[in-house]
């Protein structure tokens, strides 16, 4: 399959037994030649995590999720110089250990924020619920702040997805 035939897919799975549906999904998924990148909810009681194609419980959540991996990288870690670099391209970019933690901090930053408004848009719907349907001022005021709420919320999740993304290159995890 050429590079312009992959197709890139990212799963959001919200936890529970959704997660044994979404492993049928990605095991598909990968075999149609799709690159297949999975994202948990935080919310969920009890997390699962997709790891060298096994469903593994998590209770730690995403903590315990990224130190698996990062075990994980480290077991999978070969000392044979012909081996490190068939892993790491010359051209491959990598960050300092306080460029690491920075990112660190903005994606734990990024993470609270979007926790605390989470729940601002059913907030701003139960206001609506409460506001009489005359006042159409009020209400409309309540749709745009509806709609800012949802944008920033988007906002936050892509700045979130990028961050992610630029702590897991390869050469930059740890």
């Amino acid at each position: 399959m050429a590079v312009s035939d992959t197709r890139n897919v990212l799963l959001a799975v919200p936890g529970g037994i959704a997660v044994y549906k979404a492993c049928e999904v990605v095991r598909e998924l990968q075999k149609a030649g799709c690159d297949v990148r999975v994202v948990m909810d935080r919310v969920t009681d009890d997390q699962y995590a997709l790891i060298d194609g096994q469903v593994r419980h998590v209770p730690g959540g995403v903590d315990e999720y990224l130190a698996l991996l990062d075990e994980r990288r480290a077991d999978a870690t070969d000392t044979r110089p012909e081996a490190a670099e068939q892993v790491m391209d010359a051209d491959t970019p990598t960050m300092g250990n306080s460029e690491r933690r920075e990112l660190k901090k903005r994606l734990d930053a990024t993470s609270r924020k979007l926790e605390k408004l989470r729940g601002a848009p059913d907030e701003v719907r139960e206001r609506m619920t409460r506001t009489p349907a005359s006042d159409y001022e009020a209400l409309m005021a309540l749709q745009h702040e509806l709609e800012d709420a949802t944008v920033r919320i988007g906002e936050l999740e892509d700045e979130w997805l990028e961050l992610a993304d630029a702590l897991d290159q390869p050469g930059n995890r740890r």
